[in-house]
């Protein structure tokens, strides 16, 4: 694989870029993966992904950062799932990590981690990290409310300028619309950035502005054998009033309304 991007004196990505090992990927994540070459390498930079729970969108926004990163990337993700998702995925000791531990292989055999600094919270008032110990990291994970606006001295948008990120990854994009994330993109103008979520539209209709460049629908997931545990709560004779329920690996529950609904 070659994938072009400038390169960066001491940029961590300058030397995984072109050694990611693809094929320990599902072919959805393949897939979205090269709309996402395709569609960088035109000179775009909104792009969205809108695949079905269970697909892989954690393994594919990783796999996203470290090869269309050029210096530093910052990843949102609800506050609630930051430490059981991308943390997780990035922690290179973890069992199951995405870097090392997927099942068909290492992502990135016999290269280093990245430096990941992840942001809830947990490790203390964040007013008190630094500008340079965020300009340490090769990647931040936080959520969109220890942002701030900016305009307070302490607020992480206060302290990284417009170009130390060059990507962002946004995991349930449904909400990307909302005010605070558009200061988000707004501050770093110029980052490339990358929308992920199951539902790619929010309940108030307002516009999600990104292209959605590969969509892989539940049905797909279920065929392919990527969501697993699907159950039938009970049987309506309407098509439009069975209630399905998905119960996840995770053991979380969902429940979805409709043929047309779960077809989507």
């Amino acid at each position: 694989m070659s994938l072009t991007a400038p390169k960066v004196p001491g940029s961590y990505f300058d030397g995984v870029r072109d050694r990611l090992n693809l094929k320990t990927l599902r072919t959805c994540q393949q897939e979205a993966f090269w709309a996402l070459a395709d569609y960088y390498g035109s000179g775009s930079r909104s792009a969205a992904c809108v695949m079905a729970v269970g697909a892989g969108k954690t393994a594919l926004g990783i796999t996203a950062v470290l090869a269309f990163t050029r210096r530093r990337a910052l990843i949102v993700s609800p506050g609630k799932v930051i430490r059981s998702t991308f943390d997780k995925a990035l922690n290179h000791t973890a069992l199951g990590n995405v870097l090392y531990g997927l099942p068909g292989g290492p992502l990135i055999p016999g290269l280093r981690p990245p430096a990941v600094l992840t942001l809830d919270g947990d490790e203390g008032p964040v007013r008190e990290i630094t500008g340079d110990a965020l300009r340490a990291a090769d990647i931040i994970i936080t959520n969109f409310h220890l942002l701030g606006t900016g305009g307070d001295a302490d607020d992480l948008l206060a302290k990284l300028a417009p170009d130390d990120i060059d990507i962002i990854v946004v995991d349930e994009a449904h909400i990307a619309a909302s005010e605070s994330y558009q200061r988000l993109f707004a501050h770093f103008s110029g980052a490339r950035t990358l929308l992920m979520s199951a539902c790619f539209q929010r309940l108030d209709g307002k516009p999600i502005d990104a292209d959605i460049v590969y969509r892989y629908r539940l049905i797909d997931s279920i065929a392919d054998g990527n969501a697993k545990n699907l159950r039938i709560e009970r049987f309506a004779p309407e098509s439009d009033e069975t209630v399905y329920e998905m119960v996840w690996p995770d053991g979380s529950r969902e429940e979805i309304v409709g043929r047309e609904e779960l077809l989507t």
